[in-house]
């Protein structure tokens, strides 16, 4: 049967992200995790589904192509000011849309990855702050293989 390591693609994003950002960041980049308990700037990535790829080969039935999509959420927080946690979101998603651009390939573990538009989302906790997120869909093509 063919298999792919899902989990591992999500490790191997995250890696690139973290590696992007560079060992002094306080981003925490989570993966399949809620939001952590603490103020950084958070990335949170999610495996959002699979999709038979356009384009399949014929081998036997031996290699089987799939397109994965991925929601990553870039999240900014401010204390005092919502405009803040919207400048700390919108350079989130510049810094990690430069990690993923980078590595299209992620290292071989993917044939190539797209970045496709987004959501944005904010939550206000009166006295503990704002917390405003922009989505980046990631797409990226696989092959499973006997």
């Amino acid at each position: 049967m063919a298999a792919i390591d899902y989990y591992g693609i999500e490790t191997i994003v995250q890696s690139t992200i973290i590696s992007e950002m560079g060992s002094g960041s306080l981003v925490n980049v989570t993966v399949e995790v809620t939001q952590p308990m603490d103020t950084r700037p958070w990335v949170a990535i999610y495996l959002k589904n699979r999709v038979d790829s356009d384009i399949q080969v014929c081998a036997g039935g031996t290699i089987k192509k799939y397109s994965l999509e991925f929601s990553i959420w870039c999240w900014g927080w401010s204390l005092n000011n919502p405009a803040d946690a919207a400048r700390a979101r919108d350079e989130l998603i510049g810094d990690v849309e430069i990690a993923l651009m980078k590595n299209r390939k992620m290292g071989g573990a993917v044939d190539n990855g797209t970045i496709h538009g987004g959501e944005f989302g904010t939550a206000e906790a009166p006295a503990k702050g704002t917390l405003m997120g922009g989505e980046i869909v990631y797409r990226v093509e696989v092959k499973a293989t006997t």
